[in-house]
């Protein structure tokens, strides 16, 4: 008894030792993660985010689904196909905007949410062990950079549509189908142009179900 006390009392500096360093590799990231999307919170709109947030303006303002035509003149042009970035992405917006009357504010924090959402499905997917945070301080460096080079916030179809297959694969593995199911969905609700890629995601759950 008194050697395997001797035992695990040596093993456990090690033990926190690895705690620590898990804790240090996720939150420096993460922590920069978070300090980069509160700068991008109020960075103006770019072209492609702008014509999507035209319906959002329209909802707004009693125009219904549509937009101003920027490729067809003036409009407003009722769920115009030049838009595919979906409702569920620009129906959030549109929700939050009409709480805090500003439509940049609005669009920004939507976007952060899906991308803090994101994160959590990623977290969700590593092991529960100092290995697993980890790992997934290694994902967050990875991200890392492409905070940095690019800005998440702008209103796009695919962060959202990647937090959500993010959701339908921890749904999947939880064996939650009817979950995955929605969460598919709203992938081709956020970005019409990965209904491919959902199409590939149900051949292989199906093959796993079978």
């Amino acid at each position: 008894l008194t050697s395997r006390f001797s035992v695990v009392r040596k093993m456990l500096p090690n033990e926190k030792i690895k705690r620590i360093f898990g804790f240090v590799v996720v939150t420096i990231p993460l922590g920069t993660i978070f300090l980069l999307l509160l700068i991008n919170l109020k960075k103006p709109w770019e072209f492609d985010e702008s014509y999507n947030l035209q319906i959002v303006q329209n909802l707004r303002s009693g125009n219904g689904y549509a937009t101003n035509g920027a490729f067809r003149g003036s409009g407003p042009y009722l769920f115009d196909p030049y838009i595919s970035t979906g409702p569920s992405v620009l129906l959030p917006i549109w929700a939050v905007s009409t709480i805090v009357q500003n439509t940049l504010l609005a669009s920004r924090l939507v976007m952060a949410g899906y991308f803090v959402f994101m994160l959590t499905l990623l977290y969700q997917l590593v092991p529960k062990s100092n290995f697993g945070r980890f790992t997934y301080g290694l994902m967050l460096m990875a991200v890392l950079p492409i905070v940095k080079a690019t800005n998440p916030l702008f209103v796009l179809g695919e962060p959202p549509a990647i937090a959500f297959f993010l959701l339908a694969t921890v749904a999947m593995k939880r064996g939650k189908i009817s979950l995955t199911g929605v969460a598919l969905a709203a992938v081709v609700l956020c970005k019409i142009n990965f209904v491919m890629a959902v199409l590939v995601f149900l051949f292989f759950a199906l093959i796993s179900l079978a």
